[in-house]
């Protein structure tokens, strides 16, 4: 039996396969030998051998023994771009893997071995931390039940993995139970990243025993790892990182938005054990608009499963400066009490300092995240409500009477804002204000008779009849206009 040229070419989503086999019987034994073709390019070679034993497969008392069948795939080399369309979250791939598999023995015992070569110049995943895929290659042979990773590497968003181990598939229980002995290690690897925060560290671990209770064990040094936060004390003076809210208008075509279902690992990996100790090789920077400092952490210990984590150790602040408009708060001491039966309530325990005029406040925090205690107390004594308003505007409430200071200390606020926000490049523009600023009149906390908003204006007397005003609103938005008065008498 002959089957040339079959193909996918009516096919539109599918690559261009085509198949060329060739059927026989000769002595109670069906052969087989084919090859496939991509386009024109070949693509691999297809041969076996099985024989015939219908009373052998119908399990009929009088069968013979079973004899052995053969079957192999050799030298298929397959593009990436080709598998590219049936794996959605692949954007986009360079690449190539070369596969051979042989099948032999009995069908009731049978035996596959073979090897695996898959090389990815370029991967872009979509919607994935690790989207940067380059240069990497991993080595597969599978012999006697038992896969063998010969040393692989990954590159994948600025971090090398490296691989090497073997995944024993000749499970003892009745359940297919494989048993793993892998041990990866890596350099600049990226652990978690979003808007906010960026960790990456160098993993030594080993990942061993049967897939249902296996154990992640090793070593992790956290290294070039970021927190970056900016914090918004009033509407301007922060890039806003989050939208606008969408007014609430009636609609006839929109439709329910479907959120993203949440893709979680196999129950099974879910449950592998944690041995890891956690040191950070590098301080993790903490960045920002008001705040500037680091934070280590020595003998961390990660325990637990992945599913429920059990983080345990403690992590200390350094040199972390928190630089207000109007005053400089230093933290002298500071430390993270990791609770590995509550790890998102760790216990925190901070002290610092500022001297602001002729007041030297001392700031305490103590507790959990959750329920966190603050203490303020200064010299000379002032009531904790005045000590953080002296820390926000530099001046206490009896200072801040007087209409004409709470201006200027407003004012010097938002240019203030202004300068870190942009530096240099706005300084004639900000001498311009400063030189017309007893012309300026700043109202803060007005409500829109209207609409009902809070919002904080700036009002420029140009002359007797013009005026210029900015306002901004509590969702960040603003508006200037230009105001004509005429005035009856």
């Amino acid at each position: 039996i002959n089957a040339n040229n079959l193909n996918t070419s009516r096919l539109t989503n599918l690559p261009d396969f085509g198949l060329n086999l060739e059927l026989k019987t000769t002595n109670q034994e069906i052969t087989l030998n084919g090859s496939g073709k991509n386009g024109t390019a070949n693509l691999m070679t297809i041969a076996g051998s099985l024989p015939l034993q219908p009373k052998t497969w119908l399990g009929l008392p009088e069968s013979e023994p079973e004899k052995e069948f053969l079957f192999e795939i050799k030298d298929a080399e397959v593009d990436l771009r080709q598998v590219q369309p049936f794996v959605p979250m692949i954007k986009n791939v360079q690449g190539n893997l070369e596969l051979n598999v042989k099948a032999t023995g009995t069908s009731s015992n049978p035996q596959f071995s073979g090897d695996a070569d898959l090389s990815i110049t370029k991967m872009r995943l979509d919607d994935s931390p690790f989207s940067e895929f380059r240069d990497s290659r991993i080595i597969l042979n599978l012999a006697n039940d038992i896969i063998t990773v010969n040393e692989s590497s990954i590159i994948a968003s600025g971090g090398k993995a490296t691989i090497r181990g073997s995944i024993n598939l000749a499970s003892k229980d009745a359940d297919f139970d494989p048993i793993f002995d892998v041990e990866v290690e890596g350099k600049d690897i990226l652990l978690y990243r979003t808007k906010d925060l960026n960790f990456r560290g160098h993993p030594n671990l080993t990942i061993t025993g049967p897939y249902s209770k296996a154990k992640i064990a090793g070593t992790l040094k956290i290294a070039d790892s970021l927190i970056y936060k900016d914090v918004e004390i009033l509407p301007f003076g922060v890039p806003r990182t989050s939208e606008t809210p969408r007014p609430n208008l009636p609609s006839f075509s929109q439709s329910p938005k479907m959120e993203n279902p949440i893709i979680s690992p196999p129950s099974g990996v879910m449950e592998w054990n944690l041995e890891v100790d956690i040191t950070t090789e590098d301080p993790v920077l903490i960045r920002g608009n008001l705040i500037d400092g680091q934070i280590t952490g020595q003998n961390l210990k990660l325990r637990g499963t992945i599913g429920s984590p059990k983080p345990s150790g403690t992590v200390t602040t350094e040199e972390i400066v928190a630089d207000l408009p109007f005053s400089k708060l230093e933290v002298q001491s500071g430390s993270i009490t990791l609770n590995p039966d509550s790890p998102t309530n760790s216990y925190l325990e901070l002290k610092g300092s500022s001297k602001i005029s002729s007041y030297l406040v001392q700031v305490f925090v103590s507790g959990t995240i959750q329920n966190p205690k603050l203490v303020l107390t200064s010299d000379p004594p002032l009531p904790e409500n005045e000590i953080m308003l002296l820390l926000a505007t530099g001046s206490v409430s009896s200072q801040l009477a007087n209409q004409e200071v709470a201006s200027q200390k407003a004012l010097q606020y938002l240019f203030e804002t202004l300068r870190r926000r942009n530096g240099e490049k706005d300084k004639s523009i900000l001498q311009r204000f400063l030189k017309n600023s007893g012309q300026i009149k700043v109202s803060l906390g007005e409500t829109n008779q209207y609409s009902g908003q809070n919002f904080s204006s700036a009002t420029l007397n140009l002359d007797d009849r013009w005026d210029f005003t900015t306002q901004i609103d509590e969702q960040g938005q603003t508006r200037a206009f230009l105001v004509f008065s005429v005035r009856f008498k």
